[in-house]
Parts: C-alpha cells; sequence; structure tokens
C-alpha cells in the first residue's frame, strides 16, 4: 500500500502539473526576490533620492498594472474552456481581440508617460530641479516597461489558458531581464 502511494506520488511530482506549478511559484516570487536583491546596489549606485524615483517607477507599474480590467483572468478562463476541444471561429476572435486590447493598453499607456513625464514630474510630483530629468527619463522608460508588462500578460494569460505555463514563465523571464538592461542604461 505505501509503495502504491509513494509511485502515485512520484508520478504526480514529475507531471505538467507540477511543473506548471513551479512555473507559477517562480512568477511570483523571483521578481521580488531580484528587487530585493539589486536594492542595495541600485541604493549605492543611484543614492537615496534617484532609488526613490525608480522605487516611483516600480509603484507605477504595480497601479497600472491592475488596468488589465480582470482580462488576464477571463482569458485564461476562456482558453482553458476552449483547450480541450477544436479552436473554431470563437475562439481565434477571442485570441484577437485579447492581444489587439492589450496591444492597444501597452501602447497608449507608454504614449502617455511619454508625454506626460515632464508635466507628473514638475507639476505632480515636484522634484528637485537636480533630478527632474533623470525623473522624466526613468518614467518614459517606465512608461514603455508598463506597457510591455501589460502585453507580456495578455500573452501570459493566453499560454497559461493553453496549460503552457513553461513557456509564460519563459517569457516573464526575458521581460524582467530586458527591463533590467532598460534600467541599467538608463542608470
Amino acid at each position: 500500500m505505501v509503495l502504491k502511494n509513494f509511485t502515485k506520488l512520484s508520478g504526480l511530482v514529475s507531471s505538467k502539473h507540477s511543473k506548471n506549478s513551479l512555473w507559477n511559484v517562480y512568477e511570483l516570487l523571483v521578481p521580488p526576490a531580484f528587487l530585493l536583491l539589486i536594492s542595495p546596489l541600485c541604493i549605492e549606485h543611484l543614492g537615496d533620492e534617484e532609488f526613490g524615483v525608480w522605487m516611483l517607477l516600480y509603484s507605477f507599474i504595480g497601479l497600472f498594472g491592475a488596468l488589465n480590467f480582470g482580462l488576464s483572468d477571463t482569458a485564461v478562463k476562456f482558453i482553458a474552456a476552449k483547450y480541450h476541444g477544436e479552436a473554431d471561429v470563437s475562439t481565434i476572435n477571442f485570441l484577437t481581440t485579447i492581444i489587439t486590447v492589450f496591444a492597444a493598453l501597452a501602447v497608449l499607456l507608454a504614449t502617455f508617460f511619454y508625454f506626460f513625464s515632464s508635466y507628473l514630474v514638475n507639476d505632480v510630483f515636484e522634484f528637485q530641479p537636480i533630478f527632474v530629468a533623470r525623473a522624466e527619463l526613468l518614467l518614459q522608460i517606465g512608461g514603455g516597461w508598463v506597457g510591455l508588462k501589460l502585453f507580456e500578460n495578455g500573452l501570459s494569460s493566453i499560454l497559461k489558458g493553453a496549460q503552457r505555463f513553461d513557456v509564460s514563465g519563459r517569457i516573464s523571464l526575458i521581460e524582467n531581464i530586458t527591463v533590467l538592461i532598460f534600467a541599467l542604461i538608463a542608470q
């Protein structure tokens, strides 16, 4: 009996569901852990004030990340329901719509941050003059980052609905590395 249960358990560990769960854990834990690891380096390199600007950027990303209006969850549910059946016209139309909406949101937010970064820095947050140029640049880069993150969320939700958490996790990893490269360039 014990051997039979152990065999079931070992089969579960190597199953697709376990791998999907591990990728979900990765997507949940790695970005915050990464942020904690690089924060001391960024504080040392940037200084307290400019690091505060960078954290403001992260706050915007979290705030505007909610702008998917539940579309990610809807996409996962819809795709998962259709996953085991044939892909019909409604599925293709849904996929096209989701990608289009997320792309439009991404472009809209990136454009907003690009054109309104000066207003946000000077009139809303009232940065000291010494930090204005850097803050504007970081908000412009951050706008692109928010847009990229929204688009990645849309694509990720489709992949998760199709039970491809591994591909979704890899895309998230690439996106996080890309953002890090841009953040380092901006510094």
